[in-house]
């Protein structure tokens, strides 16, 4: 009796290829892209949580609708889930943000590998097309700021949807009711991505022209039609529709957004092709001529061979290129989807090229299936030295090419990591914490006048949208008092205090403003001209602060909101107010005489008009009616109306 042979560790060497391929390329990536991890909020970031996704009024669960409901007009809501659910958790950190950044970057190039074994049938053309997506300096946005989300996202659903379709096609098979439905899923979860997944019906139709093209002679067309997968494109055509038509027509952020005009030419589409590919390529500078060239070299050359992963990676590039082809030119981590069209043409190329220089009979000594096993394993491993020499070659291009992107020379990245370092340390170690709603001035500060950001960080930082910020460069001399006051002196931020304002003039004293009904002042006045009529250090008491509570917190237009200012029992109230616009209008301040009469038990209530736009008011002063002259007090209130 023959004592059975005991398995060996690496028996089945295809298996562990397919665990140790795409580790290699993982921890190659976090190796030369891992100090991305340490970066602070980028200006998209900062963007995102407070303006495209409203971070501090828009509830987490409509978030969350609008994600479900993917042919809406609602911005990238899956990319807003993304930022709304890691803030409610994490708050202003920008650690959790690059972890859970990097860990999709790495769940994407698992698909990408799988879908290219998939796709070019060869665990060499994987590992070699998920290497050349694993790193690359066209992308070091993406390693550096969480703002390039949406194109991670997108890429993952993207990739995973065709990777269940593909799975399922490649056997010959037809797909059951539950993969259509994980295939629309995920295509619905990259909808609301980014618009660049509205190519994802295209690129099945061209998988199935590539790799099933006898489905489509004339005489198997109409039974083809009736097959699942057919009808599974023909629905993904539909919705796509549906989604582009929302997306153009309804005066949504992207219709309204300058930067994302169409213009659908050929020149067009010859810049945008040499703004991306060559730098994807490491080609540097060369004109459209050349680039085009390349591309179109490409082509030919996959067409020619028959080679079907290479005809379907030339194409696909291509098609999720086009939506991205005709608007205007941005960062080139927008080629982080087309690269996987790239990689694939690429790295089938490289199995290819290799299994033609080792197809000669340099091993082959006999035709018994031991010396083929031996014959595949010394091509394998000489595969395997020839991708080792080839990522020693490649690796110092991509360090040099990363540490001298220009995204470390980018002025705005500057004064965002001054802030890191100095001005929300500085805050924070003086004022843990600010009062609801606390007025701040900035006598003198190193940022432009017009750097939205850093008003949008402090608030961040203090988890308080009702901070009033205002910087000297933007809004002159102070008028009004301020809870706080700062300056910039000797490398750090030190407290600033502030000079009287110039006492009222007496022909203004008695100033009374007109009375006006519900909500709407109306007179809007500047803040320097309510600073002069009524707020006066001498008659603004700070010490008793009247808190204002409405109710309901979130009201609609046309709807009557409850007012508790049990300060103000029994009286009829004056207010000042600061009036946040939902767009992109400056804020405006009013006075309000004889806002709200006050019952006994503290209660009053007042209306908002039908047509009452989507806004923040807030009630920064407030003081009995009766009181001509002074009497204000420092107020706490704040009503969202959406």
């Amino acid at each position: 009796m023959v004592a059975p042979k005991p398995k060996l560790l690496f028996a089945n060497e295809g298996r562990w290829f397919d665990l140790l391929a795409p580790a290699f390329c993982i921890v190659y990536f976090l190796l030369l892209a891992g100090n991305g991890l340490n970066a602070f909020f980028s200006g998209d970031d900062i963007q995102n949580l407070v303006r495209l996704h409203d971070c501090f009024h828009t509830p987490l669960l409509e978030i969350a609708q609008q994600a479900l409901t993917v042919v809406s007009g609602a911005y990238r809501p899956v990319g807003g889930l993304f930022y709304r659910s890691i803030y409610a958790v994490f708050g202003f950190d920008p650690l959790p943000f690059r972890i859970a950044a990097f860990a999709l970057m790495g769940v994407n190039l698992l698909l990408a590998y799988r879908l290219a074994r998939i796709l070019s049938a060869s665990r060499y053309a994987a590992l070699a097309a998920t290497f050349l997506l694993s790193c690359n300096a066209s992308f070091v946005e993406m390693y550096h700021s969480t703002g390039m989300i949406y194109d991670i996202l997108c890429f993952g659903f993207f990739a995973g949807a065709f990777l269940i379709y593909a799975a399922v096609r490649s056997r010959g098979s037809h797909l059951g009711k539950g993969r259509i439905c994980c295939v629309f899923i995920l295509y619905c979860l990259a909808l609301g991505s980014k618009e660049i997944a509205v190519a994802f019906p295209a690129a099945l139709l061209l998988y199935e022209l590539v790799y099933h093209p006898y489905q489509f002679r004339r005489r198997d067309i109409l039974a083809g039609l009736r097959k699942s997968h057919l009808g599974a494109i023909a629905g993904l055509s539909v919705l796509t529709a549906a989604y582009a038509a929302v997306k153009l027509l309804a005066g949504t952020h992207i219709a309204a957004d300058a930067t994302y005009k169409l213009e659908i030419s050929f020149g067009a589409f010859a810049a945008s092709l040499d703004h991306y590919l060559p730098h994807w390529l490491y080609l540097g500078d060369i004109d459209e001529l050349e680039t085009l060239a390349i591309a179109a070299g490409a082509g030919i050359a996959a067409y020619a061979l028959r080679a079907k992963a290479l005809m379907f990676g030339i194409s696909l590039m291509i098609v999720t290129f086009l939506p991205v082809a005709f608007i205007p030119l941005r960062g080139t981590f927008a080629f982080y989807l087309p690269s996987l069209g790239c990689a694939l043409f690429l790295g089938s190329g490289a199995s290819l090229a290799s299994e033609k220089l080792l197809s000669l009979r340099l091993f082959d000594r006999a035709d018994s299936i031991a010396s083929r096993r031996r014959r595949n394993r010394i091509k394998a491993a000489l595969q395997g030295i020839g991708f080792l020499v080839f990522a020693a070659f490649a690796t110092p291009a991509h360090h040099t090419r990363l540490k001298n992107s220009p995204i470390y020379s980018y002025p705005l990245y500057s004064y965002l990591e001054q802030s890191r370092d100095v001005l929300l340390p500085d805050l924070k170690a003086m004022h843990p914490n600010l009062p609801k709603g606390a007025t701040i001035y900035f006598e003198d500060d190193p940022y432009p006048k017009n750097l939205f950001s850093i008003v949008a960080l402090i608030r961040l930082a203090y988890d308080d949208p009702t901070l009033r910020i205002d910087r000297r460069k933007v809004t002159g001399r102070p008028s009004l008092p301020y809870d706080f006051a700062f300056t910039f002196a000797r490398g750090g931020v030190e407290p600033f205090p502030l000079p009287l304002p110039a006492p009222v003039p007496a022909r203004l004293a008695g100033y009374i403003a007109p009375a006006v009904p519900a909500l709407q002042p109306e007179e809007i006045v500047s803040r320097e001209d309510v600073a002069q009529l009524f707020f006066q250090p001498e008659i603004v008491s700070r010490e008793d602060t009247a808190q204002l509570f409405f109710q309901p917190e979130i009201a609609k237009p046309g709807q009557e909101v409850a007012v508790q200012a049990e300060r103000f029992a029994g009286k009829t109230i004056d207010v000042y107010w600061k009036h946040s616009f939902a767009d992109v209008r400056p804020a405006e301040f009013g006075v309000a005489p004889d806002w709200c009469a006050v019952d006994a038990d503290g209660v009053c209530t007042v209306s908002l008009p039908p047509d009452f736009p989507r806004s923040r008011i807030e009630i920064l002063y407030a003081r009995g009616a009766a009181v001509q002259s002074g009497g204000w007090h420092t107020a706490r209130g704040a009503l969202d109306v959406r």
